[in-house]
């Protein structure tokens, strides 16, 4: 028997990233995001 938790158990992270007249680092922004290694990850992406 192991310590850690089950995936059902894992709490979820909601990553926002926000960018406003950002063009340049959208791409850079989605990238970093994507490569972050917590996988009950929900990723939200607005360019306002």
């Amino acid at each position: 028997m192991t310590d850690r938790p089950s995936p059902d158990t894992r709490p979820r992270v909601t990553l926002g990233v926000f960018v406003f007249h950002q063009e340049a680092i959208v791409c850079q922004a989605i990238e970093n995001a994507f490569a972050q290694t917590y996988a009950w990850l929900d990723i939200i992406l607005s360019d306002d």
